[in-house]
């Protein structure tokens, strides 16, 4: 499995787009559940499921979440069934100067 995790800084409020691609063997392949949990500089970790998690195409999913809080924001991608896989990324959300 390999992902377009989440690095880099963003402002607080800015929607962002968290890609995961998931193959078996090479081949773009669809687990047979997918979970995406979002943990909040506080410690608060949600848990997205489909609908939330959108199948983009055949392998490929995608969570659009907001950081509402400043600070590291960590997103956790796992896969089961046909494909099994843990993969994970950071954000750092900032308070606008403004």
């Amino acid at each position: 499995m390999s992902s377009a995790t989440l690095l880099g800084t963003y402002l607080v409020g800015q929607r962002l787009t968290s890609r995961c691609q998931f193959d078996r063997s090479g081949v773009l392949t669809d687990p047979t559940s997918i979970t995406c949990q979002v943990k909040a500089p506080s410690g608060t970790v949600t848990t997205n499921i489909p609908p939330t998690v959108v199948k983009e195409s055949t392998g490929i999913y995608v969570l659009d979440w907001t950081p509402t809080a400043a600070g590291t924001w960590v997103v956790k991608w796992t896969a089961t069934g046909n494909v099994e896989a843990v993969d994970e990324g950071q954000a750092i959300a900032e308070a606008s100067l403004i």
